[in-house]
């Protein structure tokens, strides 16, 4: 597995998690108790698309700077 594909990976799979708990943060914005949510499942594809991109992004990014380094 090429280094570029192990960046997009954890990426993927650290950012997603970071956009669940961002979720969490503001729909929990103003309340007393501290409550889970599920987002519905258009709300889970557009955030996953959109860290997926991101992580895709990262990747290729990464992959230039080992190039030049």
């Amino acid at each position: 597995m090429k280094d570029r594909d192990i960046v997009t990976l954890v990426t993927f799979a650290l950012f997603s998690t970071e956009a669940y708990a961002h979720y969490l943060v503001a729909k929990n914005e103003g309340k007393e108790d501290f409550k889970f949510y599920v987002p519905t499942w258009n709300t889970t594809f557009k955030n996953l698309g959109v860290v997926g991109i991101f992580s895709v992004l990262s990747g290729l990014v990464v992959e230039q700077v080992k190039k030049v380094l």
